[in-house]
């Protein structure tokens, strides 16, 4: 875990969902997967393409954006996705977890901000026993015109709580998707490795509301 805290109080907490709330490993393999299998079995695309997939996955960047760079415009991918992708199966839910991270959303906003589709975040919000309702507010890649590591995606959530850009923590696995961008923002960011991390970062009751504990 790296912190790069601004400030000590804040006033909204942004979650990555993938890697962030339940474990990267779950996921990141089998997604990767998926996508080369794409690629692989559509004759519009190459090993090329392939290898160019891998590479720009390795250094950070979403398979979204990828798909993108290659001409699968996002409202197609989520399509292939929603319909051929489903990570639930592979989930566990984590009681301990969900407590620390229920106890957060009853002291200070939080939202949550991935570039999963909405269908597919909040079946996985549910399998991790979540209700959509126990966060102010979720974004995915289907509801913005603008999806990480744009800052206009966090930009737009902070805008709809009403909650100034340096107020914002930003809680995710990756630093160039869920980090830098805040950064940049005036607000402050905590780089995690998943939910291990962040039980820890609420269990030092590192973050506060109004200069009292945040939990």
């Amino acid at each position: 875990m790296k912190t790069y805290l601004k400030r000590e109080n804040f006033g909204l907490v942004i979650f990555d969902l993938d890697g962030t709330l339940y474990p990267g490993e779950v996921y990141k393999k089998p997604y990767l997967d998926f996508a080369v299998s794409y690629l692989t079995e559509n004759p519009d695309f190459h090993q090329a393409d392939v290898t160019e997939l891998k590479k720009e996955y390795a250094s950070g960047s979403s398979v979204t954006a990828a798909m993108h760079g290659m001409g699968i415009s996002k409202h197609k991918w989520n399509k292939i996705r929603d319909n051929g992708f489903d990570i639930t199966k592979c989930l566990v839910p984590d009681a301990a977890f969900k407590k620390r991270v229920l106890k957060l959303c009853g002291r200070i906003r939080t939202a949550v901000l991935t570039n999963n589709t909405r269908k597919n975040s909040e079946k996985i919000l549910t399998k991790l026993g979540f209700a959509v309702s126990d966060f102010s507010l979720i974004r995915t890649s289907d509801d913005l015109n603008h999806t990480k590591p744009s800052r206009e995606a966090f930009m737009a959530v902070a805008d709809h709580l009403n909650v100034p850009y340096d107020e914002i923590l930003s809680i995710g696995d990756r630093f160039e998707n869920d980090i830098a961008p805040v950064l940049h923002l005036g607000g402050s960011g905590v780089l995690v490795c998943g939910p291990g991390d962040l039980i820890k970062l609420v269990d030092g009751d590192l973050l506060t509301v109004d200069g009292k504990s945040a939990i």
